[in-house]
């Protein structure tokens, strides 16, 4: 359980589990590997709107008065003129590389004449209105028929998203692994510095002997001033235990993004399972699902679909199209707008259009060139493949010899530990009967110490190696 506030730099208790759940929620690396993978669908969603219906609408009004002269008669008139149009459309491009779009446009003229300006009764009125539906619809024949070569810019965004994600994964074995190391590293140090400290008193407690021996003319100078530099020795390796146990806190309230570096770790080692490794199959499933390598092989795959792409660029463009529509127009009094807009959906004046048009670079060096540099780029990203696979292979090769060894530390260091306490055991015997000094049970209390920190390494090196192998396999 983690014990500490928010915004108090109090201690914080925290096991092996918490380290890991709290290293997920508050580990800012991770988060922003998150913000990356929530860009990369978001660009994905923009991508796949270039393919979305468009509407176009617009209206107005035009009015507008004006005097003139005519030079043949010589007279002045006005003119009033209103204009009203609107017009509305729908249209889209298809993947398949088809383009399609309707269009109807409508208009009002009304247009008035006055030939005597002080005379209202010379006015004319002339009214007139236009509309027009027209569909039209082209097709790519050659370069842009194919809907791979259309969705590349939706490609490339699914494939931001698979590598964003495959990122994530990455970061967050990294992260796990990291935090898991640093917590083994953390549990290794507090158990070097507590044996460090009891050094220090168990080293003060000889000199303190010593010198009565010494006072008592038991013992020569010399071995005051060899205790004494026992003492200083272990005073000395005091402070390297605290400076490696202050490293492992604040490297662990790091990556946990703490408010306190007073880090305390409640778990300890335990004892490890029997763990039989066979090398190649744990290489096996390291190929199998690394997101490192899984990040490599969506590069790969996208630059083969960058290759497949920019082969079919170099085609000649050729665009079919063709339109139909109808129109209407009447200026008749009484008529206009309404005549001429039942005459478009009576279909009494149709218009036509089929045609193609081509384009041909007459030396096309740009698609020819971006080919070359698209196939360079799959070459690239396969070798790039390979040496990861590789290293991969190696490293866990390595971490597998690793816990073969580290269980076979452990199991010495358990040995030595146990041999050390049967020797204090039997020094302290000896004390009490008389055949052995003080000093004797302080060197077998000083032994037994060092193999209990020795079997705490062997157990941490060992749980490292074991989260850095499931951390390679994905599986933390």
């Amino acid at each position: 359980m983690i014990s500490f506030w928010i915004g108090i730099a109090a201690a914080a208790e925290i096991s092996y589990d918490d380290a890991l759940r709290l290293a997920e929620e508050a580990n800012p690396t991770l988060a922003g590997a998150r913000q990356d993978l929530a860009m990369a669908e978001g660009g994905l969603f923009a991508a796949r709107g270039v393919w979305d219906p468009m509407f176009t609408g617009g209206l107005g009004r035009v009015y507008r008065e004006s005097e003139q002269r005519d030079t043949a008669f010589g007279i002045y008139y006005q003119t009033t003129t209103t204009n009203s149009y609107w017009t509305s459309g729908l249209a889209q491009t298809l993947p398949t590389g088809t383009s399609w779009n309707v269009n109807w446009e409508n208009n009002t003229n009304a247009f008035q004449i006055q030939l005597d300006p002080n005379s209202p009764f010379q006015v004319e009125d002339f009214a007139s209105g236009s509309s027009a539906l027209t569909a039209s619809l082209s097709q790519e024949l050659l370069r842009g028929h194919r809907m791979a070569y259309n969705l590349q810019t939706v490609t490339a965004a699914q494939n931001s998203v698979l590598s964003a994600d495959a990122a994530l994964a990455q970061q967050r074995q990294t992260v796990l692994s990291d935090v898991a190391v640093a917590y083994w590293d953390l549990v290794y140090a507090s158990q070097f510095l507590d044996t460090s400290r009891e050094a220090v008193a168990v080293a003060k407690e000889e000199r303190r002997i010593v010198a009565a021996q010494l006072e008592a003319g038991n013992m020569a100078p010399v071995e005051l001033t060899r205790v004494d530099a026992a003492v200083a020795q272990t005073e000395l390796a005091l402070i390297e235990a605290d400076n490696l146990h202050a490293a492992a806190q604040a490297r662990l309230a790091t990556l946990l993004a703490l408010d306190t570096v007073d880090v305390r770790t409640t778990t300890l080692p335990g004892e490890i399972p029997p763990l039989s490794l066979d090398m190649d199959q744990a290489i096996q499933a390291t190929l199998a699902s690394n997101p490192g390598l899984r990040a490599q092989q969506v590069q790969v795959d996208g630059a083969a679909t960058d290759l497949v792409v920019s082969r079919h660029a170099r085609l000649p463009s050729l665009t079919a199209s063709a339109s139909a529509g109808w129109q209407g127009y009447d200026d008749e009094v009484g008529g206009g707008y309404p005549i001429a807009r039942q005459e478009v959906f009576a279909g009494e004046f149709p218009n036509r259009y089929i045609g193609a048009d081509l384009s041909v670079p007459m030396l096309n060096r740009a698609a020819r060139g971006d080919t070359k540099v698209k196939a360079a780029a799959v070459t690239k990203a396969e070798l790039d493949l390979v040496a990861l696979e590789a290293s991969l292979a190696e490293q866990v090769a390595g971490l597998v010899r690793e816990l073969e060894t580290s269980q076979r530390r452990v199991e010495l260091a358990k040995l030595n530990l146990r041999l050390a306490e049967e020797t204090l055991e039997a020094e302290k015997a000896l004390q009490e009967a008389g055949r052995a000094i003080q000093k004797d049970v302080l060197a077998a209390q000083r032994e037994r110490d060092a193999a209990e920190v020795e079997v705490t390494r062997a157990l941490t090196d060992y749980n490292k190696a074991l989260v850095q192998l499931e951390g390679l396999q994905g599986r933390l």
